[in-house]
């Protein structure tokens, strides 16, 4: 049988126990991640300075873009979804390959994804992207 490398601990900040929601939502690098995208796009809702305290996971992901159906609020929701991908891609290169980016890595990583996203048809994203193509 294969072994499960696990730690108790979050391979992001190494303070607080592993948990989902912590992971996405209350670990102080990945709140970095959030404020620094937030701050590309101009996006107040994925600033964690603008979240509400919430019970379940589910609860913050959709109180990151509100339930409009908006373009920009769609593109929300798709920056979202990066964000929380390239979150949990680097949580398991830590954990699996012992291998650490730094959160402006990881951001610049994130706006070229998000880049690739809008030229491959994301119009949502496109729409709250500023300049995708260009920076």
């Amino acid at each position: 049988m294969r072994e499960w490398p696990n730690s108790y601990f979050c391979p992001l900040c190494y303070r607080n126990l592993e948990t989902a929601q912590h992971l996405f939502s209350e670990c102080a690098e990945s709140r970095r991640i959030w404020a620094e995208v937030s701050s590309w796009v101009g996006s107040p809702g994925l600033d964690p300075t603008n979240w509400n305290a919430t019970d379940t996971l589910m609860d913050w992901f959709h109180g990151l873009a509100g339930d409009s159906s908006s373009t920009l609020a769609a593109g929300s929701r798709s920056l979202a979804i990066l964000v929380t991908w390239s979150i949990w891609k680097e949580r398991n290169a830590r954990v699996f390959n012992n291998a650490e980016k730094t959160v402006a890595r990881l951001v610049e990583e994130i706006k070229d994804e998000a880049r690739l996203w809008c030229q491959a048809g994301a119009k949502r994203l496109a729409a709250l992207v500023v300049n995708p193509s260009s920076e």
